[in-house]
């Protein structure tokens, strides 16, 4: 490819972020009660699975009553998992503008932080949610991760150059 090409691509590098962001936003969108429903299908969905692989032939009762002990820690997980891969995408464009090291781990969490804070203010006027800075907290282990797994990743990279 030329470099006039690539050149061309640099700015495209923060779309899959802003992807990211939507659907963040839009989950985040959903009342209470829908993003509770989402939850507990999620869960159910993994006791169902744990009970055909481990061959536990739960009843019905019992996959739900499963299902509602992991809910709490299945939205925590999905919190740090949206935020994991969100890290990932804004560490993209910052490398691919030659931010690297300490500055990359750092901006990208702050970017990352700000994004989460504002998504729970945003929680904040929706039916049936509420804004934690305990879930900044919780969103923020994923932002960690993915921005140390990146930064580390990249300057493992860049050796090899």
């Amino acid at each position: 490819m030329t470099h006039k090409f690539l050149q061309f691509l640099k700015p495209f590098t923060v779309l899959p972020a802003l992807l990211m962001l939507c659907l963040i936003f839009g989950f985040s969108n959903q009342d209470g009660k829908t993003s509770s429903g989402l939850s507990q299908k999620v869960s159910i969905e993994i006791v169902r699975t744990q009970d055909t692989l481990l061959e536990k032939n739960y009843t019905e009762k019992e996959i739900i009553f499963h299902a509602k002990t992991i809910e709490y820690g299945v939205r925590k997980l999905a919190h740090i998992t949206e935020y994991f891969f969100l890290a990932l995408l804004v560490a993209l464009p910052l490398y691919t503008y030659h931010v690297r090291e300490r500055k990359l781990f750092v901006l990208t969490l702050l970017l990352c932080i700000v994004c989460a804070s504002f998504d729970e203010f945003h929680q904040f006027f929706i039916s049936g949610r509420s804004a934690r800075v305990t879930d900044v907290c919780i969103d923020s282990i994923g932002i960690f991760i993915g921005s140390a797994m990146f930064t580390m990743f990249s300057t493992k990279l860049s050796k090899f150059r």
